[in-house]
């Protein structure tokens, strides 16, 4: 994998991982302002690097599919790629 792929792959992880984290806080405190704000700012940011890494890249999932092609199985699978 190449460095820019793994840079966004990191992104989307850890933005994945702060949205779902701040998803279960605001589930107990759904008036926390900063909160919000976080939650709003990782969407963003995880949305600007699955549109970075599907640019680059191809689909990262098939929702990221673009409907000219069918391009989501173009791509090895993970178990096809060497360790």
């Amino acid at each position: 994998m190449n460095r820019e792929k793994e840079k966004l792959m990191k992104v989307i992880r850890e933005s994945d991982f702060a949205i779902q984290e701040c998803a279960l806080y605001l589930d107990t405190h759904p008036r926390d302002s900063a909160a919000l704000r976080l939650y709003g700012d990782q969407q963003a940011l995880r949305k600007k690097a699955v549109d970075a890494y599907e640019q680059a890249f191809g689909p990262l999932t098939t929702a990221g599919n673009q409907f000219s092609s069918w391009r989501w199985i173009d791509d090895p699978w993970p178990w096809d790629l060497e360790d």
